[in-house]
């Protein structure tokens, strides 16, 4: 990917595969979250994962996605935090990562045309002669 100075461009994401894992864990542990009351241990627990999470969420990140995320992130420090408050900050990434995979989904739908229509317009090649 190069830019329009033609320097490389760091990619949006640099491991897919993990941004996935991670959005499903925390997809889930969200709905786990809001079917069950959790206790003192398990809200700790929670926030522990939380942290975590967005730590590696940051990892596999370009610096402009990892600026938003860095926005929309509850700091979850010191004390067990409330249950409403484990489940604020957990939407707010599950949200932004369903957002973060429609882009990267509709960007590599936009290239794949934008290669689909190069193609298209190069000439056919002469297969009638020689080399």
């Amino acid at each position: 990917m190069l830019t329009t100075d033609q320097t490389p461009q760091q990619p949006p994401v640099t491991d897919a595969s993990k941004l996935l894992r991670i959005g499903t864990m925390i997809r889930e542990l969200l709905n786990e979250a809001r079917r069950a009351p959790l206790d003192e241990d398990g809200r700790e627990h929670l926030r522990e994962i939380y942290t975590k999470s967005v730590a590696e969420l940051r990892e596999v990140l370009s610096p402009e996605l990892r600026g938003e995320l860095d926005d929309l992130t509850v700091p979850l420090d010191g004390t067990a935090p409330s249950e409403s408050e484990l489940l604020v900050a957990q939407a707010q990434i599950v949200g932004w990562l369903e957002g973060l995979f429609h882009g990267l989904q509709a960007s590599a739908m936009a290239q794949f045309a934008q290669q689909q229509q190069a193609a298209r317009v190069l000439p056919d090649a002469d297969t009638s002669g020689y080399l």
